[in-house]
């Protein structure tokens, strides 16, 4: 009973209550209904001139015009026998059409199989009509007036906040603080519609929402990641081949959340930075300097403090933890960092080749003759570089202990590692951790949300089209321009090159003698197989799909 029910339900969910259903005459020749050739059809689908050829049996057999979202919706085109997945993609295409031309383009009938739009002007003639095939979930359109008669419009109804909010949201993504004001010039000059200001005040508020979405999805995957990430930690290379150096730098994040990011950068044997360790905290200060500087003390097993040095620009709250997690070991400032605070001050060129001189002097003694010239030339700049909180130990190579075998004066490590995130420190953040982890590979966004990860030494990408056919994909082939200084054909599989098709017909095929030249073989003569009829029913003509 449940089942014939059920049927019944889908049964009616489909089937039109306006059509007339009858037995059909079983004969020797072709089947034909007994219902007159004048029932009563649809409304809708009476309006259709050739609605018959949509109804008949050439319409499995014919190739209609597919939409294809993902490349059409750009700019939506219409005709008749267009199909269709399924209402929201075509109601979709609609409103698209409809801005883009600057339409006002309304439903008057918005069913889940029927759905008929017209032009918002009593006078205008344009009008689509779409419903569902016959034996098939799929929408066609039956009835298409592509002809517009109506003028332009400056404010279209059809523009919501929820469409503005999609269409901008990857804008909103990287630049989260966009201002309401610039936000409406740009939706104005690139759909030639005016937008009110309460619009893009709530589609901006909806697009971050949708953003914050995708970032307290990566929140709650944290603790998954770390446990994934204690089997590739970057810690055994530092203590294998570095330089017991350590750059700590923090900066600023521009997600929604606003957070800062510490880091940790080594050096290693070709002078090139290695990334040691990164967090991010609420902000830069004491508490959170003492805990960043404990986990790596611990993870990167710094027992002897005397043969580490760290180099810094002397962050909030950085010093008193130096003095509480690691006081014996060496302290640098950046150089650069100290020269713009003493530039402010002292401007005058004799006063800053003075401070760089006795920052670069290697012996104590021309030190001491760099300060007194700089004391003679300015007593205030003198006084300046040597109060108790800049001794020399920090920022001039003459007091630097000799056990580093590193004479760097600047922070360098840290900046260049901050201007390399740039770009991605509004990311998500696993997405901005894996990019700092995979430095060597390429994250190609592919439209939407879309990301793929092209490794150009293992020749993979994450889409998995170059691991399957072979040659680059076209997320290889982004990153291979990006990186410039190579050929994409370089990337190619050796079995497309040439060499491997010419070395197919090294061997040439040679020609045969006629049968009555061969030998004859001692094998006993084979029989042609017996006849039989193969199962199926034989095909009378070709079927064109």
């Amino acid at each position: 009973m449940k089942m014939q029910m059920k049927m019944m339900f889908f049964f009616n969910e489909w089937v039109d209550d306006q059509t007339e259903w009858t037995r059909v005459k079983e004969t020797g020749k072709e089947a034909t209904p007994d219902w007159p050739t004048d029932v009563e059809l649809d409304s809708e689908d009476s309006e259709c001139k050739d609605y018959a050829k949509y109804n008949s049996d050439e319409e499995v057999d014919k190739n209609w015009l597919e939409f294809n979202a993902a490349t059409d919706m750009a700019d939506p085109k219409f005709e008749i026998g267009m199909l269709f997945t399924n209402c929201k993609v075509f109601r979709a295409a609609v409103r698209e059409y409809s801005i883009l031309q600057n339409k006002n383009v309304v439903f008057i009938r918005n069913e889940a199989l029927k759905l008929k739009a017209v032009c918002g002007d009593p006078d205008c003639g344009w009008m689509i009509y779409a419903s569902k095939m016959q034996h098939e979930n799929t929408l066609q359109v039956k009835t298409y007036v592509g002809e517009h008669t109506c003028t332009q419009l400056w404010e279209n109804p059809t523009v919501k906040s929820t469409w503005i909010s999609k269409k901008y949201a990857e804008t909103l993504k990287s630049n989260p603080q966009w201002p309401i004001r610039s936000f409406k010039q740009t939706v104005e000059q690139d759909y030639n519609t005016a937008v009110s200001r309460q619009q893009v005040y709530r589609a901006k508020d909806k697009a971050l929402k949708l953003i914050e979405g995708s970032f307290n999805e990566q929140y709650s995957r944290i603790w998954d990641y770390c446990e994934e990430l204690r089997k590739r930690a970057a810690k055994e290379g530092f203590k294998a081949g570095c330089m017991p150096i350590i750059g700590l730098d923090g900066c600023f994040l521009k997600s929604v959340y606003a957070r800062q990011l510490l880091t940790a950068v080594g050096i290693d044997a070709n002078n090139e930075t290695w990334v040691i360790a990164y967090a991010v905290v609420e902000s830069e200060c004491k508490d959170s300097w003492i805990w960043f500087l404990e986990l790596l003390v611990k993870d990167c097993q710094i027992v002897n403090q005397f043969g580490f040095t760290f180099i810094s620009d002397k962050q909030k709250g950085l010093l008193p933890a130096f003095e509480q997690v690691v006081p014996n070991c060496d302290h640098r400032y950046c150089a650069r960092h100290l020269f713009s605070n003493y530039r402010i001050l002292f401007k005058a060129k004799s006063l800053i080749d003075k401070f760089w001189e006795a920052s670069y002097e290697t012996t104590i003694p021309h030190f001491t003759k760099a300060m007194e010239d700089l004391k003679n030339l300015s007593k205030d700049a003198y006084e300046w570089l040597t109060t108790p909180d800049k001794p020399p130990r920090h920022w001039s190579k003459s007091h630097f202990n000799t056990h580093l075998k590193c004479d760097m004066l600047l922070n360098n490590l840290c900046k260049y590692f901050n201007a390399t995130i740039l770009e991605y420190r509004d990311r998500p953040i696993l997405s901005m951790f894996e990019y700092i982890r995979c430095g060597g590979k390429f994250q190609v966004a592919a439209g939407g949300h879309a990301q793929y990860i092209v490794d150009l030494d293992l020749r993979t990408c994450s889409c998995r089209a170059w691991d399957l056919q072979g040659w680059p994909c076209v997320h290889a082939i982004a990153a291979i321009n990006y990186k410039g200084g190579v050929n994409v054909m370089d990337f190619v599989e050796d079995c497309y090159l040439t060499t491997a098709y010419l070395k197919t017909y090294d061997n040439l095929i040679l020609p045969m003698n006629g049968m009555d030249m061969w030998d004859k073989s001692d094998f006993p003569p084979c029989l042609p197989p017996s006849y039989s009829k193969q199962p199926g029913r034989p095909r009378k003509c070709r079927h064109k799909e």
